[in-house]
């Protein structure tokens, strides 16, 4: 009825039955340890309304699962939790994009020399739910098709289990529920289900060698923020903060009585290096507001300061440049003179400038002006090499945001 192997197991009980999840700690350390964390309350997190910030408070306590996709064949079967305030007009940020206040770096990983990989998506997968690469924080879905459209794309952590097993502290264990009929009836359900509590506990021998905290030093700190001045104009609000954070991401949130809060939408900055960050926003003619400002410190950042010295290949569609055609592969100067550029499709070579701004701790925009004439704005995202993942594993990937085909790209380290 257990299972015989060491397992770490997460206990998720609903409103509608439990289910139990088979946590991969092997293959997808960090981002068990992370989930494991947020459901224990021993990461701190960001609510995203108020802008308070929550210590020792279990993440998905009282939250709903409230996407349930797969009504037609054409769409993944899935349900997806994590969302704190979903539907919720006062907190001005997207259902998809809500969290924890913060964002962690993808952890796909494959077989050392292969294309393999460790966790692969399947039936019942557990996933980190993003909106992009290395965009996952708090959301996470479960997969009810033998769906593998998730590859390469979402970082898998755990399955559902069959048998959802009660500990009774007089008696012998007994199953309760088959875990995956109660993930099945959530996706049917007329209602948003409620989660109750998640828990852990381990089968058979402890799983010594994994430690939820070895991977907290990479999680953001958060503060709250002291704003150094202030101005105020007939339309706008001008903050100025004293000091520069490197890798940090500053936010703000009003309110006009101190009982209501509500983030300013555009009141978020992300600071690399440099000079102090400075707030603008429109305050919609209130005469009186009130202000709250927090700040998360990120650890780890793996955007460069400077690109020089590097090579980009970005390939129009699948695979990586496999034929080579829309195709184009930049060359950045390592004493960053001048940057030279070869196109596959055209067959020549050309020049080109480029500015990098970094939009958070994995990410960056890069305006790319080729020749002095087309003028184009890639998103980068530099996952860096993850931790515990053989050296073959690179940095990815590139995204246009405004191109119908997909762009995809590798990094070249010289």
């Amino acid at each position: 009825m257990e299972l015989s192997r060491a397992a770490l197991i997460a206990e998720v009980r609903t409103s509608l039955g439990n289910f139990s999840i088979d946590l991969n700690y092997t293959g997808a350390r960090r981002t068990v340890s992370h989930f494991m964390r947020l459901a224990k309350g021993e990461q701190p997190w960001l609510d995203e309304k108020t802008g308070q910030i929550r210590s020792g408070v279990p993440f998905y306590n009282g939250l709903k699962f409230y996407k349930k996709e797969g009504s037609a064949a054409s769409i993944p079967k899935y349900i997806q939790a994590g969302a704190r305030y979903p539907d919720d007009p006062a907190v001005f940020i997207s259902n998809e994009k809500q969290g924890a206040g913060y964002v962690i770096r993808d952890e796909i990983r494959h077989y050392a020399g292969t294309s393999t990989l460790v966790v692969p998506h399947g039936l019942y997968t557990v996933s980190m739910a993003n909106t992009g690469p290395h965009s996952s924080s708090s959301q996470f879905f479960i997969n009810l098709v033998n769906d593998t459209w998730w590859n390469e794309r979402n970082s898998a952590f755990g399955v559902v289990q069959q048998q959802f097993i009660e500990y009774p502290e007089n008696g012998s264990p007994y199953v309760s529920y088959n875990g995956r009929d109660v993930v099945n009836a959530i996706h049917a359900a007329s209602q948003n289900v409620t989660i109750y509590s998640v828990k852990f506990r381990i089968t058979n021998n402890t799983p010594t060698e994994f430690d939820s905290s070895e991977q907290a030093t990479e999680l953001p700190v958060f503060y709250n923020r002291q704003i150094s001045s202030l101005m105020h104009t007939p339309t706008n609000v001008v903050l100025n903060y004293d000091s520069v954070v490197p890798a940090s991401e500053t936010r703000v949130w009003f309110s006009l009585n101190l009982f209501n809060w509500s983030p300013f939408p555009s009141a978020t900055t992300y600071a690399s290096a440099g000079a102090a960050p400075v707030i603008t926003f429109n305050h919609g003619g209130a005469r009186q507001l009130f202000l709250r400002s927090t700040m998360a410190a990120y650890p780890v950042s793996t955007v460069p300061d400077s690109l020089d010295g590097e090579i980009i290949r970005i390939a129009l569609g699948k695979p990586y440049a496999q034929p080579q055609t829309n195709v184009v592969q930049l060359y950045f100067d390592p004493n960053g003179l001048e940057h030279t550029y070869y196109s596959y499709t055209s067959q020549s070579w050309g020049t080109f400038v480029y500015s990098l701004l970094q939009g958070g701790p994995y990410h960056g925009d890069m305006e790319v002006t080729y020749d002095g004439s087309e003028n184009v704005t890639y998103q980068l995202y530099f996952g860096g090499a993850n931790q515990w993942v053989t050296e073959d594993e690179q940095m990815r990937a590139i995204i246009n945001p405004d191109a119908s085909a997909p762009i995809e790209a590798r990094w070249y380290y010289q």
